[in-house]
């Protein structure tokens, strides 16, 4: 990584060629959090994942299908990245509509119709709000 976090967040920037990896993920959802802590605000991570068994990660064609469904439905700040690497895909919002259920069931309508139909049946979205406890627990 860059020495300054200026220099690694420009370099972070910079990417768009798929969603950031766990680590990369963690320290700048960690930079969100202060973020939001700062501001007052709730920080909210929408997790996309596919229902299949023990956790098999994705294949990367979905990756690819996921990550540009989700650049095209949230918006340009908002950072996507694997919250559990190869499984589970999400993206750190610093505001949602006041009914994240219906939210979520949007962007999981949104990425679905990018996917085969096997595929998408078992597509998973969900919004969860993240306080000051661990993400573990999100």
């Amino acid at each position: 990584m860059p020495s300054s976090q200026f220099d690694t967040i420009r370099v972070l920037e910079s990417r768009d060629d798929g969603p950031y990896d766990e680590e990369t993920f963690g320290y700048l959802l960690s930079l969100e959090q202060a973020r939001a802590a700062r501001a007052g605000q709730p920080l909210w991570l929408l997790v996309a994942c596919l229902d299949t068994p023990r956790a098999t990660p994705m294949a990367p064609r979905v990756v690819a299908r996921l990550h540009v469904g989700l650049r095209q439905t949230l918006r340009d700040t908002d950072v996507i990245g694997w919250h559990k690497a190869g499984v589970e895909l999400a993206a750190a919002l610093s505001t949602v509509p006041p009914d994240t259920a219906a939210f979520a069931a949007r962007v999981e309508r949104a990425l679905a119709a990018g996917l085969k139909p096997a595929v998408a049946r078992t597509l998973r979205v969900s919004v969860v709000r993240i306080d000051d406890r661990k993400l573990a627990t999100a």
